[in-house]
């Protein structure tokens, strides 16, 4: 019995003290991937905070990446993986005569939401390689490009483009409001860059004030596409729809007490069980610039694309010019009282004076600007008068804002499509070079880029787009031709 007691003791000892060996390895080993835990983390935060500091990329592969301020990028950077920015980002500009002369573009590739403000410096670009999502509050607070191949921006509050901002469109982009307003400020506007389309879907688009040449949205080109989804167009102001080709999906209301003007001349379409549909005080004036051709007439210009498409006119007013309308498929509906009228009887019976103002000498060029509100004035002056003029017109008066010396004659003078530079060409100038290209700020002119041609131009004009100048004249230098086209990238 003793040594069995004893036998009993030493086995108990020995479990013990193999059970302490197995506590303390597994706490080794414990603390052993504790460590490996900590070391592969900071590893990262590490790998993280090198990207940031070094090539201004978020990246956000191994984890979500939060970043508090405004983040920087470069030309070819971008937020990849899942990356939140919390306070907005901008694309900065390369220094002059660095990287690219196109501006910057980043890339966007991030599921996660953007809160704050984004700055593209007016001429730089973002390129959506998936959909962004734009938190409440979100604004760009500078014009700029949007490009991408059947890819969206996210609205999870109210948008807003600050006044006299330009965000161009590019590729096949949709604006996905889930509801919310897409809203303008004053002379703000999406441009539609050639053969590019714009969906607006499930939102409110509200402007602020845009003139005939300045419309809310423009279409650079006849193959620009703007297609409307689910869409109120709460108009403060008339609507302009000058060029390209428009699509009305589901149902379109257009509400205030402003008109949509319908200028273009390519065929549009209300598609298959959808309605573009006109509130009480609204007016749809239907006025393409075309008195049409044997093969495709003015009239014929809106689209219904089957019985199921609707034309729906409430209490509004429906207005068309000598080009008349017709509707061969699909319903116009005429609900409560609905005013009709034709210009088709119209003519211009006499002409008279209006304004005057003395130049000096000869007058070659004189261009509006988009917005209606500056007169530019070209050509050779005597007297203390300089060749360029820009005027303020107010309806009832011309008054010089500001002049800017030339050199010796100026044949030709043409704003570019959003009324911020004015490109001049003609005679023996002062700098040698007969292209000029000033910025106007409203109250002054200032030359940002200028270009030798030969002896003199004749003709100057911006692409629809504002992305080319085209020029013509008599006596190019060496190896130049007497109709040529730039791409001027003026400095901001």
């Amino acid at each position: 019995m003793k040594c069995f007691a004893g036998q009993k003791n030493t086995e108990s000892e020995l479990e013990k003290s193999n059970l302490k060996n197995l506590k303390e390895s597994i706490s080794k080993k414990e603390r052993r991937s504790k460590m490996y835990k900590i070391i592969f983390i900071t590893c990262l935060s590490i790998i993280n905070i090198f990207s940031f500091i070094q090539c201004g990329s978020l990246l956000g592969r191994a984890g979500i990446m939060y970043t508090t301020t405004n983040n920087n990028f470069r030309d070819q950077q971008g937020a990849f993986g899942l990356v939140r920015m919390t306070n907005g980002f901008s694309v900065v500009t390369p220094a002059s005569g660095v990287g690219s002369t196109h501006g910057s573009c980043a890339f966007m590739d991030t599921c996660i939401s953007v809160s704050g403000a984004i700055d593209l410096r007016e001429t730089n670009t973002i390129f959506l390689q998936s959909d962004l999502i734009l938190d409440h509050g979100v604004t760009f607070s500078s014009g700029g490009n949007i490009y991408g191949y059947d890819r969206a921006l996210i609205l999870n509050g109210d948008l807003t483009i600050p006044d006299g901002k330009i965000i161009h469109t590019g590729g096949r982009i949709v604006i996905d409001g889930n509801g919310h307003k897409l809203l303008l400020g004053n002379s703000a506007q999406l441009f539609v860059d050639t053969d590019a389309t714009l969906t607006l879907r499930n939102l409110v688009l509200q402007n602020t004030q845009n003139n005939p040449g300045n419309p809310a949205v423009q279409c650079a080109s006849f193959g620009s596409k703007l297609c409307l989804d689910d869409v109120e167009l709460a108009l403060a102001d008339d609507f302009y729809f000058n060029r390209g080709q428009l699509f009305i999906n589901n149902d379109v209301v257009v509400t205030g007490t402003s008109a949509f003007v319908y200028r273009s001349t390519n065929p549009s379409n209300i598609l298959a069980d959808s309605t573009f549909y006109f509130n009480p005080g609204t007016t749809f004036d239907f006025r393409p610039s075309t008195t049409g051709t044997p093969d495709l007439l003015a009239k014929d210009l809106l689209i219904l694309q089957d019985a199921t498409s609707q034309l729906y006119m409430n209490g509004c007013s429906l207005k068309t010019t000598m080009t008349g309308m017709r509707l061969i498929k699909g319903q116009i509906i005429f609900d409560n009282k609905v005013t009709i009228s034709s210009a088709a009887q119209l003519e211009l019976k006499s002409t008279g004076t209006w304004f005057c103002k003395n130049y000096g000498n000869y007058v070659y060029s004189v261009n509006w600007s988009p917005d209606g509100r500056y007169l530019a004035i070209g050509g050779s002056p005597t007297g203390s008068h300089d060749e360029i003029e820009v005027y303020r017109f107010n309806g009832s008066s011309l008054t010089l804002v500001t002049s800017q010396n030339y050199g010796t004659a100026v044949y030709s003078v043409n704003w570019s499509p959003d009324g911020k530079y004015l490109a001049v060409g003609g005679w023996v100038p002062t700098s040698g070079n007969e292209i000029e290209v000033y910025s106007f700020n409203g109250s002054s002119l200032t030359l940002v880029t200028s270009q030798n041609y030969g002896t003199y131009i004749t003709s100057i004009d911006w692409s629809p787009d504002g992305r080319y100048v085209a020029i013509a004249g008599s006596g190019p230098t060496s190896g130049h031709y007497e109709m040529e086209v730039y791409s001027l990238m003026v400095p901001l």
